[in-house]
Order: structure tokens, then sequence, then C-alpha cells
């Protein structure tokens, strides 16, 4: 059985209200919880829960719990930045009358693996949990210290995939906890290559000297990101990138100049991937609720810093 976000309407006019409807039979959900008001204990996610009018308020409350939330934005509503500062990231904004409707998948996908999150920022913290849930990967933040997370890494059989080092973070040495994955890595070297770390840094912040901390830092990483940069990462690589074309060989389509007069005389169409298209059509899909975050992301100022060529 899949699992659900928590649909959370802002600003919904009543024909938008009656287009969620709409949604919802289409993508054949099933039973369908919907709330006027907040529950004494989270919604289960086994089954689809609807705020069609929720506050804010209401919102923080749900994160608190720890469950993936969508937002669906009327059209013609503003998202106020108050949903952006509590950590919400999945936000939909329903089109124009004049745009085409493309609409999210409104299940999740099922969990495909786990990635250590290494971070003090709640906001930071909330943001990597949805983004992840939403890319069918399972957040795990509940380490307190170098020794915590050791221990884990030490006996698992499966490497996390991602492993997320926020270089602020205070709760733990971030300088030991390098050392001792090192450690780790010479001890059980067959599980180097499947090693991913993303470092990150708000370099408004002060802290440790990254450039001091290049021979460290080297052998796990090429950059430091800056934490936009690592949601913006993750987003990219866990739900925009639908996977490599269904064929050997793909090439671009091409124009009519080039199908009439150039030397390729293969027949029009014979190169289009359209396996390759349903892939991405259900990758676009998936990106849907996050086009807004991106947008925001993407225009602030913060670059990573290199630390080898």
């Amino acid at each position: 059985m899949p699992d659900f976000p928590i649909i959370v309407g802002h600003g919904l006019e009543e024909y938008e209200l009656h287009l969620l409807e709409y949604w919802i039979e289409a993508e054949r959900i099933g039973s369908v919880q919907k709330h006027t008001s907040m529950p004494d204990s989270p919604p289960n996610t086994a089954r689809l829960n609807v705020f069609s009018r929720a506050r804010l308020q209401d919102v923080r409350e749900l994160l608190d719990w720890f469950v993936p939330v969508l937002l669906i934005s009327g059209r013609d509503a503003d998202i106020p930045k108050a949903y952006l500062d509590l950590g919400v990231c999945a936000i939909h904004k329903l089109p124009a009358s004049d745009e085409p409707i493309l609409l999210p998948p409104l299940s999740l996908p099922a969990i495909q693996g786990a990635c250590f999150v290494i971070s003090d920022s709640q906001v930071f913290r909330t943001q990597l949990r949805q983004v992840l849930r939403f890319a069918g990967r399972q957040a795990r933040m509940d380490f307190s210290s170098v020794e915590d997370i050791a221990q884990v890494l030490a006996v698992i059989d499966e490497w996390p995939e991602l492993i997320l080092i926020d270089v602020d973070s205070e709760r733990v040495d971030v300088v030991s906890l390098f050392y001792r994955l090192e450690k780790i890595l010479r001890e059980r070297p067959y599980l180097r290559a499947r090693n991913q770390m993303l470092i990150c840094k708000d370099f408004d912040l002060p802290g440790l000297d990254l450039i001091k901390l290049r021979p460290l830092l080297a052998p796990h990483a090429k950059r430091i990101f800056h934490p936009a940069e690592a949601l913006l990462a993750i987003i990219e690589s866990m739900l925009c990138f639908p996977g490599p074309p269904g064929q050997d060989s793909f090439q671009p389509a091409r124009n009519m100049q080039e199908i009439l007069y150039g030397d390729d005389r293969g027949n029009p169409g014979r190169i289009f991937p359209f396996a390759y298209f349903k892939k991405s059509w259900g990758a676009i899909r998936r990106m849907a609720p996050f086009q807004e975050l991106v947008s925001i992301l993407s225009a602030r100022e913060g670059s990573g810093l290199a630390i080898k060529s």
C-alpha cells in the first residue's frame, strides 16, 4: 500500500476545490479523510488526508508530526513566506485558465533507500525531510554525537545512499566525524564506492575554516554546497532525473530541413524515445510541486566552495 502526503489547501476558490475533488477521484485513491479541524494525533499517511482550508498553525503542527505535506495553492493566491519559513517544500500552484493542467501524483513513491542527515538547523532538517520523502527516501536525523553515527555505519550492510553533513552543526563534532568515517571506510573498503557525501555550509555564518580542512574533506567531496544548493542538488538528482534513455543510442530530434535534405536518411520518428519520454513525464509530474521552491532557491545568492579541482 502506498503512503500519501497530507493535502493542505491554501486560498482555493470553490471551483478549485471541485478540481481537487476530481483530481482525487481520477487518481482512484479510495478512502479519503477530509478534515475541517486538526486531529489530536498525526494523520495516518496510509490514507489520503485533506485539509482544504488549513491555517498556518495547522501546517506547523503537521510538520512537527514529521508527516509529508503537499500545499495546494489557488491560482490567484499569494504564497506567504511564512510557509517557506516553516520548511514547506511541496507547493503546487493551480494553473491559470490559459495554462495546461499539470497535476502531480497524489501518492508517494515507496522508500528506496536511506539518507543520513547531520544538521542542527530545524528548518533545513524539515526541508530535507520533506524533499527526501517525496523522492522516496527515508531521512535519518536522530544523531546527536559522532558515536551515534559511527556505531550505525560500522555495522550496517546497506550504506546510506547519501550522507549530508552540515558543517555548521554543533551537536556533532564534524571534524571528529570525518576522521571516524575515514576509519570506518578503511576497515570496510568495499563500502567506499557507495559513499556519497554532500557537505554544506551557510557561508554567512561563522564557523570552521574550510580552507584549512581541505585535506580532510577532499577525499569525500569536490565542493562545499550552500544549503540552498544542497536542496537543489537533491531535487534535481532524486526527483527530476528520470533515468537513462530507454535506447542504447539516443539522438535529438531533427528539424524539417534536416529530415528533408540532411545526410541522415533515417525514417522520421525512428529515434523518438517514447520510453524515455514516459520516464521524463513521470519526472515532470514529480517535480511539479517543487517548481516554486526551485525558483526561490535558484534566485538566492550563495555559491559553494570548490575544495579540489
